[in-house]
């Protein structure tokens, strides 16, 4: 013998148990949104002599809630209703405003609806919205600035978007809306330091291999001098870094030319004496040549010096040693034209000439060859006679001559209608071997 079956209640369900005997019992709940009215549990009993249920079955009821709250200058859409229960919803509109007034805005959820938290009594998902004039001011954020959003005023629901400043990084939302008057929701972000500045410019030197245009913590840049030039001796790089605030480390002094030392020429000079200075440095030029009877080892008559970015002179500082010179030339008898000197340079030109009583045989001019031997090969001074005796009234064969070689004759004539007296002819002889001289005394006529 067992209980009919109970039935289940509407909006409800009943909890089946493994039969309806006597003494079992069943029990009831309601689906969301409903509470229920009755004993949740019945019992399978005897009355009377039959088995029948305990009680009559639940009922399940819509949760009900309160009317929703009215609210100032807006109304709901539920203003025909008088009941309210589980799962119904009305939105709430503003106003319209009134002439010369700014318009209301609704603060709020727009939409609320009758839900439970303890299943037996109805509250609303929200708190009323309100309906006011709302403004925010404008927007500021110190290093940053709107990315979008620009209005002249802002109400209720305006969105703004920010970005920062170069060197600055957005903390905090980058976007906010005019949530209630002066409230910005999510709160305007700060736009906080996140470089360091450009590094500093250095004279004469270079920012090597920068990866970029920011510059974090961290960061460590070098420098380079330019060729030919040094931060100290020897120290041609150098380096900073981005420290915790945003500075750099340290400037680094500017890069000075690489120094030379002024070169010593022992028997040299300065072509140009402006090119002459206390100190030298890189891409200085000095034109150098050698005193008066010195001369530059394998080099023309000067050579220019350029101070190089190693800090020596290129090509190397010359030597000036003693000129190559010839002697001078021995001609017995014979003597310079112009000058005498005990020696004379590579390339001097002399011309030549023999005293008195003597000729020249070869060439008048010689020079002083790059082998220091006279070019071409020297002369001689022949020994002659001058010229023979004049006599009056006559004339001689020689009439003219200056130089007479040994062993040369003359013939002497006269006048018409006179007579020569002594020897006809004279010749150029010598009387002791060395000298030479005319043979006798001249004739007469």
């Amino acid at each position: 013998k067992a209980c009919s079956y109970p039935g289940e209640p509407a909006h409800g369900r009943l909890v089946l148990p493994a039969s309806f005997t006597l003494g079992s019992t069943v029990n009831f709940t309601c689906s969301s949104g409903y509470r229920l009215i009755g004993q949740s549990e019945i019992e399978c009993v005897v009355r009377n002599g039959i088995l029948r249920w305990s009680k009559e079955i639940p009922t399940c009821q819509a949760i009900p809630c309160l009317p929703p709250p009215d609210i100032e200058n807006g109304q709901h859409s539920g203003g025909d209703k008088e009941h309210f229960e589980y799962g119904d919803s009305v939105t709430y509109r503003c106003h319209g405003p009134r002439r010369g007034q700014r318009p209301f805005s609704l603060v709020g959820e727009a939409s609320i609806f009758c839900t439970t938290r303890d299943n037996l009594n109805g509250v609303w998902s929200s708190p009323a919205p309100e309906c006011k004039v709302v403004s925010c001011q404008q927007p500021r954020v110190e290093h940053g600035r709107l990315l979008s959003g620009h209005r002249p005023r802002y109400s209720f629901g305006d969105t703004v978007a920010f970005e920062c400043d170069f060197r600055y990084s957005l903390s905090g939302s980058g976007a906010s809306t005019c949530r209630d008057s002066d409230l910005w929701e999510p709160p305007l972000p700060l736009c906080q330091r996140s470089d360091c500045d450009d590094p500093p410019d250095v004279r004469n030197a270079v920012k090597a291999r920068l990866a970029g245009n920011l510059f974090p913590v961290g960061t460590v840049v070098t420098y380079e001098c330019q060729q030919g030039h040094q931060f100290s001796v020897g120290e041609a790089t150098w380096n900073i870094s981005c420290l915790q605030g945003f500075v750099w480390s340290e400037t680094p002094p500017p890069c000075e030319r690489v120094p030379c030392p002024a070169p010593h020429i022992p028997n040299g000079r300065a072509v140009q004496a402006w090119q002459l200075k206390e100190g030298y440095g890189y891409g200085d030029r000095l034109q150098v040549a050698c005193s008066e009877g010195f001369a530059l080892q394998g080099r023309g008559s000067s050579v220019t010096l350029r101070c190089g970015s190693d800090g020596e002179w290129q090509p190397a500082v010359p030597e000036c040693t003693p000129e190559p010179r010839c002697p001078k030339p021995a001609i017995p008898a014979g003597t310079e034209v112009d000058e005498s000197s005990s020696d004379y340079p590579v390339g001097a030109r002399l011309r030549l000439q023999c005293r008195e009583g003597f000729v020249l045989r070869g060439p008048s001019s010689i020079t002083c060859g790059a082998d220091l031997s006279w070019e071409p090969a020297l002369p001689f001074c022949d020994r002659v006679c001058g010229p023979p005796p004049r006599i009056p009234l006559g004339q001689h064969s020689g009439r003219g001559g200056t130089e007479f070689p040994y062993g040369a004759t003359v013939t002497y004539s006269c006048a018409e209608g006179l007579s020569l007296i002594g020897d006809e002819s004279l010749h150029c002889t010598s009387e002791d071997g060395q000298n030479l001289t005319w043979s006798g005394p001249a004739p007469e006529c």
